[in-house]
């Protein structure tokens, strides 16, 4: 039975081409863009995932309330709270405190700007970064150790196998020389955390001990018992913190009549790039702090929506043609009642012809998803793989993708060709009314959203031309941005 269905299937998509090659063409292009945001969205929401503690790892963030009950959101804090908290709260199990620094990094008669990151020994622990060569344990013990990437080996020395050579790192107006101790692979793009070096934090604390509770710069990750509630974990930072503060607080109050409330909040690891639930970029998301720019889930939202718009025309249009041209198959469908075929049988017929239409869209799909993958990294600053046929999720979500456009382009459809009354088809009486109110609405519907997406185009258009092309009231091409390099000497800073 299936077998004919098909033989059936293939004969009429054969003999109406036309219609066909409208019908496969819109599909494969709305599947084409589904795909294409299931890839972006995947990406998205598996950021910081690949860490084995993830569960339990926190970015502890920084609540600033003004006298006038303004607050301010950082992810950041300072160098003391890291490893206050975790002497005072036994739920805080470890931390880890990273600060991102540009270097100018000299070696092998090379000289490159390099991203580097301060981080404590504890970083390994917390986070899963594998090595290619070295050993995490003793990696960042010695103040004048480095770890970097296997790029960035390869750039200064051709090789990765470079542990125990020799790079300068530019500090103030003298060179520093660090000690290769272990060599990272590439890191995962899919990472808040990133950096071309790491260089042990008690570098940093050597020349710059900062004991103020009010400072916030760095990112501090804590590292909580499997079995401990962050409510309550967050509930114990305020008494920790007015014991230890208490005089810094009063100095604060004395010299600059300030008197903000300070609180401090834990935010999920895995939360950092898609919910900054506030949190100010210029410190919590930001190389300063040692973790990237992150994005928000709203643009996946948005994204979700054209293309389900796109798609959704698509499946419209579909149907409109099915019922369109359902009057060349009444005498088949007339045929097979009389010789005995029920109506389920013919719904199931419509439905078989319908699934193989979309498999063929969808196998079209997964060729336009392919070809305009690179075109689409660009536009999204993404790299973003396609491997059908190796991807469990993806072949899922492909899966999943084919049978809701099955149900939504071929249910209707069959259920109105079934009811056809053989007598009044076969001997031409009455009419066939395929054109509902339903039906119908389904034009009207596809025309509504074909205009309001060819409306909603040109404002983001112009929306764009004016941000590109808007007069700034300055030139923009004579005007440089010069980095001061920062000072470790507190009492220059003063004067």
């Amino acid at each position: 039975m299936l077998t004919n269905y098909l033989k059936i299937a293939f004969r009429n998509l054969w003999r109406e081409r036309a219609y066909t090659t409208i019908t496969l063409s819109g599909l494969a292009v709305g599947m084409a863009c589904a795909l294409l945001a299931i890839l972006f969205v995947r990406d998205e929401l598996s950021y910081d995932q690949f860490h084995a503690k993830t569960p339990q790892l926190y970015r502890l963030t920084t609540t600033i309330t003004n006298e006038n009950g303004r607050q301010k959101y950082l992810g950041a804090s300072g160098q003391v709270q890291g490893p206050t908290f975790k002497a005072a709260i036994p739920e805080v199990t470890d931390y880890v405190r990273v600060l991102g620094v540009n270097f100018n990094v000299t070696g092998k008669a090379k000289s490159l700007p390099l991203q580097g990151l301060f981080a404590d020994p504890s970083f390994p622990s917390l986070f899963t970064f594998p090595l290619l060569h070295g050993d995490w344990p003793t990696a960042l013990t010695n103040p004048n150790s480095i770890v970097i990437t296997e790029e960035i080996a390869r750039k200064f020395f051709g090789k990765t196998e470079v542990v125990g050579e020799l790079l300068q790192v530019e500090d103030g107006d003298h060179l520093e020389p660090f000690v290769i101790t272990g060599v990272t692979k590439a890191l995962p793009a899919n990472s808040s955390i990133q950096f071309e070096m790491l260089l042990p934090f008690q570098w940093l604390s050597d020349k710059f001990n900062d004991t103020n509770w009010l400072n916030q710069y760095l990112s501090t990750f804590l590292l909580l018992h499997p079995d401990a509630d962050p409510l309550k974990t967050e509930a114990k930072f305020s008494s920790v913190f007015q014991a230890n503060a208490r005089e810094q607080l009063q100095q604060e109050k004395s010299s600059e009549g300030l008197n903000p409330r300070y609180s401090f909040g834990l935010q999920p690891v895995a939360d950092l790039h898609l919910n900054r639930s506030g949190l100010a970029l210029e410190q919590g998301d930001s190389i300063e702090s040692g973790v990237s720019a992150s994005s928000t889930l709203t643009y996946s939202y948005v994204l979700l929506s054209i293309v389900s718009l796109i798609l959704l025309m698509a499946c419209v249009n579909f149907v409109n043609l099915s019922l369109a041209t359902s009057s060349k198959r009444a005498k088949e469908i007339g045929i097979r009642k009389v010789v005995g075929s029920s109506r389920r049988q013919v719904i199931f017929q419509f439905m078989a012809e319908t699934t193989l239409l979309c498999l063929l869209a969808l196998v079209l799909a997964g060729i336009l998803t392919a070809a305009a993958l690179p075109v689409f990294n660009q536009l999204a600053d993404k790299e973003l793989s396609f491997s059908f046929l190796t991807d469990a999720n993806l072949i899922l979500g492909g899966i999943g993708l084919l049978l809701v456009c099955v149900l939504a382009t071929g249910l209707y459809p069959a259920v109105v060709l079934s009811v056809y009354n053989p007598t009044q088809v076969l001997y031409n009486r009455g009419q066939l009314n395929t054109r509902n109110w339903f039906g119908k609405s389904l034009t009207v519907a596809q025309f509504v959203l074909a205009i309001g997406l060819v409306v909603a185009t040109l404002v983001y258009f112009r929306q764009m031309d004016f941000m590109g092309n808007k007069e700034l009231g300055y030139d923009s091409s004579n005007i440089i941005r010069v980095k001061v390099p920062a000072r470790n000497d507190r009492a220059e800073l003063v004067q």
